[in-house]
């Protein structure tokens, strides 16, 4: 994303400046970030992931990962306080900025988007992605684009390349790369709401907020406490992690053999690469602990 990030800013500078060589800086910066990119995409691991997948059905790992996708962004408690946020700084922008008409449509909009965004994410909480789940998503992407068109239309007039549309980009490309991986889970969605969370701050640094500035540290205090309830459960996986390594220090000390109960997560929410949900992942798991030819036994706790 760093990448790609760089290479938006150069062209935009480059589209600005009208000069490839005013730029030299931001043309070195793409240097640094491409090595950058290539010392993760071309580390030995991702070899190694790429022989084990040989006979993946990458038809149906696509269709998976782009349900996966909709679901976390459309009907995810997660995505809820970005949502209510790009909608309600919108509708405000629009209130504040916009023409008489312009602004009764915008706000509409919005406030439709809203509705369809609590009615996936309260309501229908089914993963099953039927007819009208479908046209719900399709019409939420339609009230998105109006408004990040109108916005960047407004705030940057007739400029295409934008820190706005910069953003958009890079929260979509992110999202796009995840279809075709084999392996994807919540954490495979923080590029997106980063960019999200950037979207959100340029929108926010255009409205003038300085009545409502107390509803927005309400907002801010509530969306902390939100993360911190993702931090506290990332600590206690640390702690259970912390546990079964005990047990397995234990296990090796004692010189067994065969049999080893270890413990699965109290939350699979705070935890990547489970290698009681994989048999690739256990496998590296016993290399990585030196316990190849145990048994292992994972209990609930």
């Amino acid at each position: 994303m760093t990448f790609g990030l760089t290479v938006l800013m150069l062209f935009a500078e480059i589209y600005k400046t009208k000069s490839i060589k005013a730029n030299k800086k931001l043309i070195l910066l793409c240097l640094i970030t491409l090595i950058g990119v290539l010392s993760v995409v071309l580390a030995p691991a991702e070899f190694v992931r790429m022989n084990t997948e040989q006979n993946v059905n990458r038809l149906e790992i696509a269709k998976d990962a782009t349900k996966f996708i909709a679901q976390s962004f459309f009907a995810s408690k997660s995505a809820f306080l970005f949502m209510f946020l790009f909608n309600l700084l919108s509708g405000i922008y629009a209130f504040q900025k916009g023409e008489k008409k312009e602004r009764i449509v915008i706000m509409l909009i919005c406030i439709l988007n809203f509705i369809i965004n609590c009615y996936h994410i309260f309501i229908n909480k089914s993963a099953i992605f039927d007819v009208f789940k479908i046209l719900a998503i399709l019409l939420s992407i339609i009230c998105y684009g109006i408004i990040i068109i109108y916005l960047n239309k407004k705030i940057y007039g007739t400029k295409l390349v934008t820190p706005l549309t910069i953003a958009i980009i890079l929260m979509v490309g992110s999202e796009f790369m995840m279809i075709v991986s084999p392996v994807i889970g919540e954490r495979n969605m923080l590029s997106c709401f980063m960019m999200f969370a950037v979207i959100i701050c340029i929108i926010a640094s255009k409205v003038n907020l300085k009545k409502e500035s107390i509803i927005v540290a309400i907002i801010i205090v509530i969306t902390l406490l939100v993360n911190l309830r993702t931090a506290i459960g990332y600590r206690q996986t640390r702690i259970e992690d912390t546990e079964n390594v005990k047990i397995i220090q234990e296990y090796k000390k004692a010189n067994k053999d065969g049999k080893l109960e270890l413990y699965k997560y109290s939350d699979e929410n705070y935890a990547w690469s489970l290698p009681y949900r994989s048999e690739f992942h256990e496998k590296k798991y016993k290399k990585f602990y030196d316990i190849v030819d145990a048994q292992i036994e994972w209990k609930e706790r």
